[in-house]
């Protein structure tokens, strides 16, 4: 180990000084629930404000068992949109600067989007 003024190993500031933000509530929760260190001073430690940590642990009480879960995914889709986004025109139609300008008109009542071609 090097000489070093601070005292703290690599391992140790893992645990200390956490990187992710659920690292970070469990170290915080344990460190109050196992250690019995002081609310203000957990949350002075791991950078929360006082009633933030104590929303935190209100959570943990209610929902221990699913606290620390990993969360589904949501959905990939989007029905809705995707249905509309076959009734745009193409990329190709869109993006080309030098065709004619086009116009898209919602017809709210028909549920259609109508291309309009400009006069001239």
């Amino acid at each position: 180990m090097e000489n070093s003024p601070d005292p703290l190993t690599k391992e140790g500031r893992f645990f200390l000084e956490p990187a992710s933000p659920s690292h970070r509530q469990y170290e915080a929760l344990r460190a109050y629930f196992v250690e019995g260190i002081s609310s203000q001073l957990v949350a002075e430690r791991f950078g929360y404000t006082a009633g933030s940590f104590r929303v935190l642990c209100h959570h943990f009480r209610r929902s221990q068992p699913d606290f620390f879960r990993d969360l589904k995914p949501g959905p990939r889709t989007q029905p809705k949109k995707d249905a509309s986004r076959r009734l745009l025109p193409s990329p190709e139609l869109r993006l080309n600067h030098t065709a004619p300008c086009w116009t898209m008109v919602f017809c709210s009542a028909e549920r259609l989007i109508c291309l309009v071609r400009p006069p001239g």
